[in-house]
């Protein structure tokens, strides 16, 4: 008996040394170790400038393995001509400039997030019939469902062309994430939309068919958000000044997967079509009930239910 026990000791020991060995290679093989950037204090900005795009010349490729070895000549190069002309490029520019050479591998997960650029205070949603006003800033709510007929000196649709390639992945994707840039005064300044980020003209039309334009001053602060907020999910995972903005379906009925934005998941019994509608926004524990009890719950409650 004690040298079964033994075997089983030994045995056990073993296959705990196997799967550390194992998570071990898994870390080293999927997980880049990044240095920390070790420059001298920058005596301005564009020294500051050159510093950022040295280390992302050197950081991005072990970062991002979309980022063939094929591709990464390409790579090294728009980084460099960004490079050496750091002092004459405004930050729009430079925006334009990065986002596009992190766009090269069409990797979706990877890009240049917009959230620290500086905005205009109206978010915007593409529709069928165009783009439209969304979202605003208390001030602005009399816009709540214009639709945009230009943005500086051109049209939403020729904006979102010159967006195409700043934005990785999947022709979608490309045209829901497009409407960070088209309200960022940064990033139209960088496409040469406008010819100062400091204030963005637009121009809107009403459902009457009422033409407004309205000139809008740039927020001299950054807007402080954890990524890119949809517009169509007021209170959502991530907002930052928007939280509490006007919203074009305030007071209404708001569509089932837009309502409870603040929950990771929820789910919900639609009783006219016999379903169950489960939505999820997060892949660990959000408040107060664990994803785990979260899934266990909603098959026990689709099992009850089903026919």
């Amino acid at each position: 008996m004690k040298k079964f026990l033994k075997r089983c000791a030994i045995l056990l020991a073993a296959c705990v040394v196997l799967a550390g060995i194992l998570a071990l290679a898994f870390y080293l093989r999927f997980t880049p170790r990044i240095p920390a950037p070790n420059f001298p204090a920058a005596r301005n900005t564009a020294e500051a400038n050159q510093q950022d795009l040295q280390y992302l010349r050197d950081t991005f490729p072990i970062t991002d393995r979309s980022l063939t070895p094929a591709m990464r000549p390409r790579f090294y190069a728009e980084i460099d001509a960004l490079k050496s002309q750091v002092a004459n490029l405004s930050r729009g520019e430079l925006v334009v400039g990065v986002a596009h050479a992190v766009a090269l591998p069409d990797n979706g997960h990877t890009g240049l997030s917009t959230s620290r650029l500086r905005h205009i205070p109206l978010r915007f949603f593409w529709f069928a019939e165009g783009l439209f006003v969304l979202q605003t800033s208390a001030e602005n709510s009399d816009l709540l469902g214009f639709r945009v007929d230009k943005i500086g000196s051109r049209t939403p649709a020729e904006i979102y062309s010159q967006t195409r390639p700043l934005i990785p992945g999947r022709e979608e994707y490309k045209k829901a994430r497009s409407i960070h840039f088209l309200d960022s005064s940064d990033a139209l300044e960088g496409l040469h939309v406008i010819p100062s980020s400091d204030s963005v003209s637009v121009e809107l039309i009403a459902a009457g068919g009422q033409r407004v334009t309205r000139t809008f001053k740039t927020s001299s602060g950054e807007m402080r958000g954890e990524g890119e907020v949809d517009p169509r999910f007021k209170n959502g995972p991530g907002c930052d000044v928007t939280c509490d903005w006007p919203q074009l379906l305030d007071g209404g009925t708001q569509p089932l997967y837009v309502q409870r934005a603040a929950d990771g998941y929820f789910r919900a019994w639609l009783e006219d079509i016999d379903a169950l509608y489960v939505r999820i926004f997060a892949i660990e524990d959000v408040g107060k009930q664990p994803i785990k009890k979260f899934f266990a719950d909603t098959i026990a409650e689709a099992s009850r239910k089903s026919p």
